[in-house]
């Protein structure tokens, strides 16, 4: 008998639910401590993919051994026009983050929004 786990567009559901549950973030930081944690809980519940820490590498990112991982601070870039936002290029899609712990995540291709919070504040990515 085999045990079916969640498929990996099931648990970026999950992922989404349990963020947008959280509480506003306070800043970009916080934001991306709570989109680590959330995404680390996740996998490590629904998955029997161990966290590897190679893998957790940019460099790497392409060997996860289907395990999803969070993004790096270190790998965050400016947004043109928006000093206030900064942008995590993911295979599928793009992570947006501003200074007030607002999210939004856009489908890389059609630049669809896909999960938006607001951060503390009540206001979006693309509020000033």
């Amino acid at each position: 008998m085999s045990i079916e786990l969640p498929s990996k567009a099931q648990r970026l559901q999950e992922f989404y639910r349990r963020l947008y549950a959280a509480p506003p973030a306070k800043s970009f930081e916080e934001a991306v401590f709570q989109m680590t944690a959330i995404l680390n809980a996740v996998e490590d519940e629904y998955t029997l993919i161990p966290y590897d820490a190679a893998a957790a590498i940019p460099t790497n990112k392409l060997d996860t051994k289907g395990r999803m991982y969070p993004p790096e601070l270190a790998n965050f870039r400016a947004v043109a026009g928006q000093s206030h936002v900064k942008r995590y290029r993911h295979a599928y899609h793009q992570t947006f983050i501003a200074a007030n712990g607002s999210i939004q995540v856009r489908v890389a291709d059609s630049g669809s929004i896909v999960f938006s919070k607001a951060g503390f504040d009540g206001k979006g990515v693309q509020d000033k």
